[in-house]
């Protein structure tokens, strides 16, 4: 049985980083407005497509609650409601969020996807 370092173990620990440096890379270079958050709520993660449609920097919105973004947290409740009917994932799925830039709510076509 392979031990923590063996060749196998190795090997897989290496397989996992390039995946992570992979998917950090498509997260950060993504045009979409990509935001990730935990159990909580809180948001963790903060793309620069999502910086650039909402007028937001990430440093100004990890660890804050997601519905700074939404504007209430009716209408991040009404994100999740709808993620759980049909099965994790919404598309073309209106919603308002908060622009940053114009101080105001926009209406946009968004989708998510929760694992």
């Amino acid at each position: 049985m392979p031990g923590p370092t063996s060749p196998t173990a190795k090997h897989a620990e290496q397989a996992a980083l390039e995946a992570k440096r992979y998917l950090t890379r498509l997260i950060e270079s993504s045009t979409d407005a990509i935001i990730s958050t935990d159990k909580e709520g809180k948001i963790v993660l903060v793309n620069e497509g999502a910086e650039k449609l909402l007028g937001y920097q990430a440093k100004d919105l990890v660890g804050q609650p997601v519905t700074v973004v939404y504007g209430s947290e009716a209408a991040a409740k009404e994100i999740l409601r709808e993620m759980r009917k049909r099965g994790g994932t919404v598309s073309g799925f209106d919603c308002l969020v908060r622009d940053q830039r114009r101080q105001q709510h926009s209406c946009l076509d968004l989708g998510f996807h929760a694992p």
